[in-house]
């Protein structure tokens, strides 16, 4: 967290000094989920909704005018029959092909999810990562805020344990757990995301 902190004053310090370079984003993503699979099974809509909700917030520098490049973070809830959650860092790139009509972009996401420090391992809070690809609009109200929209294709990949229980009775408070085995899901998802961009 402390690393965090540090990475957005630096950028806050950025600003002040290239106020029309460097841009703050802050979005909201809908996760339309199609399809999620891991070493055990597979799932599709028709079994759950496989919806996800995420609030980002990145700061992003202006390297050319085409070309932003920067760091995001956020917190990111893949509903799935468990619940849980992750905090992902990510690094983000913007490209815009056509100067001319500077609302339109593609942009490419790709960020890994850490698991806060505590006594017992949260169940909750997963480990893994997260890769978008898509393309977007901003309509500026003024020369540097706009809204923002983005459409794309979203994948999260995150750890999960499997327990395995001596018996079929694995409800019983008295089952005992054999063993555990620990995994990797993978989502793939249709993206909505909308924003503020300054």
């Amino acid at each position: 967290m402390r690393i965090i902190l540090f990475i957005f004053s630096v950028l806050f310090a950025m600003q002040a000094s290239a106020q029309r370079k460097f841009h703050f984003d802050i979005d909201y993503q809908y996760s339309l989920g199609l399809y999620e699979h891991n070493k055990f099974t597979s799932w599709s809509r028709k079994d759950f909704s496989m919806s996800g909700h995420t609030i980002h917030l990145a700061g992003r520098y202006d390297i050319t005018p085409k070309f932003s490049v920067g760091l995001g973070t956020g917190i990111d809830v893949p509903l799935n029959p468990d619940g849980g959650w992750m905090l992902p860092v990510y690094a983000t790139v913007r490209y815009k092909p056509l100067v001319s009509a500077r609302g339109f972009y593609t942009f490419a996401d790709l960020g890994c999810g850490f698991i806060p420090k505590t006594e017992e391992y949260d169940y909750n809070v997963f480990k893994g990562g997260i890769a978008n690809l898509g393309a977007g609009y901003t309509w500026y109200m003024s020369k540097n805020f706009g809204l923002n929209f983005k459409v794309g294709y979203g994948l999260m990949f995150y750890k999960g344990v499997a327990q395995f229980f001596l018996d079929d009775n694995w409800l019983s408070d008295f089952t005992m757990i054999e063993w555990e085995e620990k995994f990797y899901s993978f989502r793939h998802s249709v993206i909505f995301s909308m924003g503020l961009t300054f």
